[in-house]
């Protein structure tokens, strides 16, 4: 009888061991890394124009943001523009994170449709804050074959 708990006990166990050893592996090799995070310059006001941003590999991303001044609960147009372009063999994957700067505002996470070699355009809504003026930040995540590089751009919107 005790033969038989302990092999139940082993089984358990080594369930248990198989289970971590799982989630371990999906966080460290299935969850791509930040790899570049770089920040759009303060001069840059993405509630009136588009913006840029060079990474450390020399690549260039422009993002926009579109109708101006920046509405809530109102559709945007996204559009990012790469250069150099990405390659046909190298699929880059772009998705916007926009993230309340002083408050949780959930997750809103919008994936880019890619136009041709550099130019990716997308369609999201910011949400309504009880606040008048809100902090955004827009998170570009470019994912490449290394991992992620990531470009901060900083705006605000107002509700009337």
């Amino acid at each position: 009888m005790q033969t038989k708990q302990l092999w139940w006990f082993v089984l358990v166990l080594v369930l248990v061991v198989l289970a971590l050893a799982g989630q371990r592996y999906r966080q460290q090799f299935a969850t791509p890394s930040v790899i570049d995070t770089v920040t759009a310059p303060k001069a840059c006001d993405l509630t009136q124009t588009s913006c840029s941003v060079r990474f450390a590999d020399g690549q260039e991303l422009d993002f926009s943001l579109q109708p101006n001044p920046v509405p809530v609960l109102k559709p945007l147009r996204l559009a990012v523009q790469l250069s150099p372009p990405a390659t046909p063999a190298v699929r880059q994957d772009i998705e916007v994170d926009f993230v309340g700067v002083d408050m949780d505002m959930g997750f809103n996470r919008v994936k880019l449709e890619r136009q041709d070699a550099d130019h990716y355009t997308g369609t999201g809504v910011l949400s309504l804050c009880t606040r008048k003026r809100m902090e955004w930040e827009a998170r570009v995540l470019l994912h490449t074959g290394k991992g992620i590089k990531m470009a901060i751009f900083p705006f605000y919107t107002i509700y009337q």
